[in-house]
């Protein structure tokens, strides 16, 4: 406003009446305003009008900052990815088989190779909502995306797992944000796994009951019984997810107190008996419990609710069971998985021991275990995460059987199940059970196959040829774009 005053002056009186001082923004417009003709003052001061507009849109220097200059991003040592295979993952971040992703992050750290700066942003971003990625994007960032999350808070979660000079752990640990402070147990648990509990103890009586069962989880991580009186003395929390946070990690070691007294608990109630009058067969039966009680409770142990009585007293003998290594029962009984499993099945008690024995088997990561209940459950939701356990080899010929013995029906259920990587043989057999399936069944298994493409082998790209039926198409391609995908990267193409 005061510049438009002062132009009204100008333009009405001549430059000669200028009330601005030296250095001001209206005195920048003087020189200009003198190459105004002398003509009447309603010209002058249209003519100035026009002068300041265009002042104006001109802009004005921009103000100096007195904060100190952003430090330098370091450089990095990891060779950056090359531009055939940058190509690919530019055009998976526009849906071009981005399911693929996870696949070429592997292939990178695999390598040794850092993602494109221009590509990073978008990456970073990414991993806002794909947070499954985040330990793999951070694998390739290099220093340069570390610096960048340093200025972002949306990307922060790259150095949330930094652990800070020995002197500023506290300090970190007290005003840190808890996705900061998880970051920091999880790194330390792999460094000193000792200090990353002196940490948690240290503000334990100052947390949320919410925070305290989070803080709790992320010592899964290096988790040994070093870590079990720690734990044990959290069993006698206020806080209910407390209480099984701890017991759900006590559980996890087969040596611990809680694993002890699950077993204590057990094995009065599991009975094996030999029935039938001509034919002997052996049957693992149960008798079911009086009822909980605090000891159960304070252990993570509660009955479930429905299912009447009966359901609920059965549901503590589950739960207790889904604790305990599978394998103290081989003990026991003196007899293999199989043996057991046969012995549930002739009883009244086989979905419940089985379905225990899963969980069991899945916790401890028993592949003994792992292997007759993958067997014996052939269609099972749960075969995916037994088969995780398995050898390779021992996993590549379930599943090669598998897939050549199902029904179209069932393959189709169960294909996407199938835990990678898959070998060129597993591949070879159901790209052959496709081309040879009927053309309904076809179309859903390309489509079923194609959300497994991140499991295929890439070396059956080679065998596509003209002969496949139109309803490949999308599979082959796919196939033909992970190959080049791995090729590039792996050839630093």
């Amino acid at each position: 406003m005061k510049l438009w005053q002062d132009l009204v002056n100008c333009a009405l009186f001549g430059t000669e009446r200028r009330p601005w001082q030296a250095g001001s923004g209206s005195a920048r417009v003087e020189g200009l305003l003198r190459g105004i003709a002398p003509e009447s003052p309603a010209d002058r001061l249209l003519h100035a009008a026009a002068v300041v507009s265009v002042y104006r849109r001109a802009g004005a220097p921009p103000a100096r900052s007195t904060e100190p200059p952003l430090p330098v991003c370091p450089a990095d040592t990891l060779p950056q990815l090359g531009p055939r295979a940058a190509g690919h993952l530019k055009a998976m971040f526009k849906g071009s088989h981005e399911e693929l992703l996870p696949v070429a992050l592997s292939a990178m750290a695999e390598g040794g190779q850092r993602l494109p700066e221009e590509l990073l942003p978008a990456v970073l971003d990414l991993a806002q909502r794909r947070r499954d990625l985040r330990d793999a994007i951070a694998a390739v960032s290099g220093a340069r995306g570390s610096w960048l999350a340093a200025h972002n808070p949306d990307w922060n979660w790259l150095n949330a797992a930094d652990i800070p000079p020995v002197e500023e752990v506290q300090t970190v640990w007290e005003t840190a944000s808890m996705e900061r402070r998880m970051g920091l147990v999880q790194q330390l648990r792999k460094t000193a796994p000792g200090q990353a509990i002196e940490l948690i103890a240290t503000t334990w009586g100052q947390e949320k009951a919410d925070q305290r069962a989070q803080l709790l989880g992320g010592l899964r991580t290096g988790l040994t019984m070093a870590d079990e009186p720690f734990l044990e003395s959290r069993l006698d929390d206020k806080s209910l997810a407390v209480r099984r946070a701890a017991a759900d990690l006590l559980a996890d070691l087969p040596d611990s107190r809680l694993n002890s007294r699950m077993q204590a608990r057990l094995q009065p109630l599991l009975r094996l008996e030999s029935k039938g009058l001509l034919r002997r067969t052996e049957v693992l039966d149960l008798t079911l419990p009086a009822g909980g009680d605090a000891a159960m409770e304070r252990d993570g142990i509660r009955a479930q609710a429905g299912g009447g009585q009966a359901g609920e007293k059965a549901s503590l003998i589950a739960q207790m069971l889904a604790m305990v290594p599978p394998s103290v029962w081989t003990g026991v009984f003196s007899r293999s998985p199989n043996d057991l499993l046969e012995a549930a099945a002739a009883g009244d008690w086989k979905d419940l021991l089985w379905s225990a024995w899963v969980g069991a088997a899945k916790r401890h990561r028993d592949r003994e275990w792992a292997l007759a209940l993958a067997q014996a459950l052939p269609t099972e939701s749960t075969l995916e995460q037994l088969l995780r356990i398995l050898p390779e080899r021992e996993r590549d010929g379930l599943l090669c059987r598998a897939a050549e013995n199902a029904e179209d029906s069932v393959l189709i259920a169960q294909v996407s199940r199938f835990p990678g990587p898959w070998s060129l043989l597993l591949t070879r057999i159901v790209l052959k059970r496709i081309r040879k399936a009927g053309e309904r069944e076809r179309t859903v298994l390309c489509r079923v196959a194609l959300g497994a493409l991140p499991h295929l082998d890439v070396q059956a790209a080679s065998e596509i040829s003209a002969d496949w039926p139109p309803e490949m198409a999308d599979l082959a391609a796919g196939l033909q774009f992970k190959h080049r995908l791995l090729q590039d990267i792996r050839n630093r193409c």
